[in-house]
């Protein structure tokens, strides 16, 4: 069992390097093909940044060895350098949206603070409310218990 996962490994390897090996590129050279085992072309895209960035290198490349493996390998390098200027882009909107919900938090406790002070500012004129209506009633009943004593009820 280990001996046929081994010879299934091996295997598997010398058709990746095979492909590898077997890369072709396109008319235009902005991409290289691979074929699979299937038969399937692969296309790699690289954009008009990476050919620029690319194209100086393929041409020497070219020159010194015609080896189209490294055409691949350049290629894949300006995917990789999109690849991680996209993510600095995206993290530094991330960093963007952190900070901007920090304000956003900073804004919803100033305005919390606020309108706690005016929820105290109304339990004070509530409870001033209370105070003088308990005052008005107290004077009514003195007023009532009066006339009663006056007119003798």
């Amino acid at each position: 069992m280990l001996d046929q996962t081994t010879k299934s490994r091996a295997s598997r390897h010398a058709r990746r390097t095979e492909n590898f090996a077997s890369a072709q590129p396109t008319e235009d050279a902005r991409t290289c093909s691979t074929s699979t085992p299937a038969g399937k072309d692969e296309q790699i895209e690289a954009t008009e940044a990476d050919k620029a960035l690319i194209s100086p290198r393929i041409d020497q490349i070219t020159r010194e060895d015609g080896d189209w493996r490294f055409h691949c390998e350049l290629v894949s390098e300006g995917f990789q350098k999109r690849i991680f200027e996209r993510l600095d882009k995206r993290s530094e909107v991330t960093e963007a949206k952190v900070e901007l919900m920090h304000m956003e938090i900073e804004g919803s406790q100033k305005y919390m603070k606020a309108l706690e002070k005016r929820l105290d500012a109304a339990e004070q004129c509530n409870e001033e409310l209370k105070k003088r209506t308990e005052e008005a009633e107290n004077r009514a009943n003195d007023m009532m218990s009066g006339m009663h004593r006056l007119w003798g009820l």
